[in-house]
């Protein structure tokens, strides 16, 4: 089964998963402040998505629903 995780860089950000197999699109999680960074966990369960504003972070978001945690905070530029 293949997936394709692809995330949407605008002013409010949004990520998705698309199934390769079947074509589908599943809204995974929105209000992504200039993401500009992503890396999913081998285990497909968190994306870590670094966004430029909110003063340069890197957050893991759970992709099965649940609290986000920031994982650093304060950086510059945190995807270059």
């Amino acid at each position: 089964m293949g997936y394709n995780i692809r995330g949407r860089i605008c002013k409010s950000s949004k990520l998705y998963r698309i199934d390769l197999t079947i074509h589908q699109k599943t809204f995974l999680l929105s209000g992504l402040n200039n993401a500009e960074g992503l890396l999913i966990s081998a285990d497909l369960a968190y994306a870590y998505i670094s966004e430029q504003s909110n003063g340069g972070r890197v957050t893991r978001y759970p992709l099965q629903g649940g609290a986000s945690i920031t994982i650093a905070n304060g950086l510059t530029n945190p995807f270059s």
